[in-house]
């Protein structure tokens, strides 16, 4: 016969058998950790679950975009410039104020000379005849193009161009990369006004995100080195675009020696697909700008 005392002792010890058997089960769960590694702490192991496999995590892409003012008239300086471009290697590039075959640019389409060396492909955008060439901007993509829009901008002391493509990224995904430069001279802003206005009625309609960079002359607009949110063309652009730079910290691009102006940009819609992950300015250039380069995070449509 089993005394009371008995009993208990042996409903205590399997207790502590039961006890040692689930503490050792669930701490064969956990991811051990060296006791030599001083670097790890218990709170930093994360346990690799579902969590990681959650359904609601977008796929995401990042872009590199650059802007660069390619005025030149040597052969040194374009071969430079080449070389300055292939340090940075962007997705997306924009070339503003670029000879195509002109004379002075010794009838080389530098815009196809640049997609040559960086294995990119272009769109030259024509502004107005020059020489035996052109003169305009050019829009290069690492990505296919598979649409392609040039448009005119008058208005100014000169014609301006818009070139813009549709890239594509994947077989869901498709963007627009478009850039430009408006006219610099006039101190008031009516030049520029009517040329940012046929960018963004076309813009407005596109259903693809877009990236819109370039040169849009706030700082010559009479208000003063970056102070471009009293500029009326900047109230344009924000209605439909948000600036990489959002919240202050556009990076200075000239003068080069010692830049004091915001001149080139990069923005880009809808809002809720892009985050940006670095914007600024390059530190070598072969004209009176630096590079603006901006890397943009752009969440991919999978379905």
């Amino acid at each position: 016969m089993i005394t009371t005392n008995n009993s208990k002792s042996i409903t205590k010890t399997i207790g502590y058998f039961v006890y040692v058997f689930m503490l050792l089960s669930v701490t064969a769960c956990k991811k051990s950790i060296d006791p030599g590694n001083w670097d790890i702490l218990t709170h930093d192991v994360v346990d690799p679950g579902p969590g990681n496999n959650d359904p609601d995590d977008k796929k995401t892409i990042t872009l590199k975009v650059m802007s660069y003012n390619a005025k030149l008239a040597n052969a040194n300086d374009f071969t430079t410039l080449v070389d300055y471009i292939k340090e940075y290697q962007p997705d997306l590039l924009l070339l503003r104020q670029v000879d195509s075959a002109t004379t002075r640019a010794n009838k080389i389409n530098r815009p196809q000379e640049v997609a040559d060396a960086t294995g990119m492909n272009v769109f030259f955008a024509k502004a107005f005849d020059y020489q035996t060439g052109g003169y305009g901007n050019a829009v290069l993509s690492k990505y296919p193009i598979v649409g392609k829009k040039s448009i005119l901008l008058q208005g100014g002391t000169e014609v301006r161009s818009l070139a813009a493509i549709t890239v594509k990224i994947d077989d869901l995904n498709t963007i627009v990369f478009a850039g430009t430069e408006l006219d610099p001279f006039k101190t008031d802003e009516s030049a520029r006004i009517s040329q940012i206005l046929p960018v963004l009625t076309y813009t407005h309609d596109l259903t693809d995100p877009v990236i819109l960079a370039g040169n849009f002359n706030f700082n010559l607009s009479g208000q003063g080195y970056n102070n471009i949110t009293n500029t009326q063309v900047y109230n344009y652009i924000i209605d439909q675009f948000t600036f990489g730079c959002i919240g202050g910290g556009c990076a200075l691009n000239s003068p080069v020696a010692a830049p004091t102006g915001i001149f080139d940009f990069v923005a880009y819609k809808p809002s809720d697909r892009f985050s940006v992950t670095n914007y600024s300015a390059g530190s070598k250039t072969t004209s009176g700008f630096l590079p603006i380069m901006a890397d943009l995070k752009l969440t991919l449509n999978e379905e």
